[in-house]
């Protein structure tokens, strides 16, 4: 039997034209399939979480009270925990911090590998969503369901979603308070994150002074006095500070001369203004 024969049908039933034509269109189906239907290649990215809530009102997708979780999320996810997409393992949870901005909240943020896509954009797709800094992200470990937003993502190493922290000094002044207090900070009471044993603030100094009251008296002079009610607490705690763009931030708030910032050292939440900063 001849293979084409002279009106260039292949075995005398099929067009050679028809046939180039219809190898074509499989090849397009095959890349329109891996592309739109299995997805681009895949290959592992490392992101890092912030944990959020979701919105209660199901009419808005936008994730709420982000950085301010309860503290049954800082317990319902661990590092090693198995990341899935339904049954499939893909991905894993390699580092989590769990830093308490007020006695009842957490900022938790984890560091994750995950299978990802890559399309031919070079844009990153999770979960048939878009990876980048600000998107919202879902991860399921079997025991829970978390949300959150993204905020660093790499494709070459951990390190590179990883925070940058340095070491400062931080001079702090609580104006007036009562003297309970004042006796119940100790040099020594740190701020502690207890799921990974970090340290982040060490009360490192102190001094107990009379608290300042200023008087207007009749004659129009201020007079300093000291109210002996209250105490004037100096305080030197030497902090882990965040860098963020160029900004050094604890538990959500700017390290600058004029702030506040809050240290939970010891049973104490020390809510102090910043006088100096080394």
């Amino acid at each position: 039997m001849v293979l084409v024969d002279s009106g260039g049908r292949v075995f005398g039933r099929v067009s050679v034209v028809d046939l180039m034509v219809a190898v074509v269109l499989l090849a397009v189906l095959a890349i329109v399939v891996k592309l739109f239907v299995l997805g681009g290649p895949e290959t592992w990215v490392y992101v890092e979480v912030q944990l959020c809530e979701r919105n209660p009102n199901p009419m808005y997708t936008g994730l709420v009270k982000c950085g301010q979780s309860m503290p049954l999320f800082a317990d319902a996810v661990s590092r090693g925990d198995v990341v899935y997409l339904g049954d499939a393992p893909v991905g894993e949870i390699l580092e989590v911090d769990s830093f308490p901005v007020l006695s009842d909240l957490y900022d938790i943020n984890l560091r994750v590998r995950l299978k990802a896509e890559i399309d031919e954009n070079s844009r990153v797709f999770f979960d048939n969503s878009e990876l980048k800094a600000g998107s919202n992200i879902r991860l399921d470990t079997g025991r829970t369901s978390v949300v959150g937003v993204v905020s660093r993502l790499s494709l070459n190493s951990l390190s590179e979603v990883q925070p940058k922290f340095t070491s400062k000094n931080v001079a702090l002044v609580l104006y007036s308070v009562r003297p309970w207090l004042a006796d119940s900070i100790n040099v020594g009471d740190r701020d502690v994150d207890f799921k990974n044993d970090m340290v982040y603030a060490v009360v490192s100094g102190k001094s107990v002074l009379p608290a300042e009251v200023f008087t207007l008296t009749d004659d129009g002079r201020v007079l300093r006095e000291y109210n002996p009610l209250f105490n004037d607490v100096l305080l030197n705690v030497s902090v882990m500070a965040r860098v963020e763009r160029g900004r050094l931030m604890y538990r959500g708030s700017e390290i600058k001369v004029g702030g506040r910032i809050l240290v939970l050292a010891g049973e104490n939440a020390i809510n102090g203004t910043i006088t100096d900063v080394w």
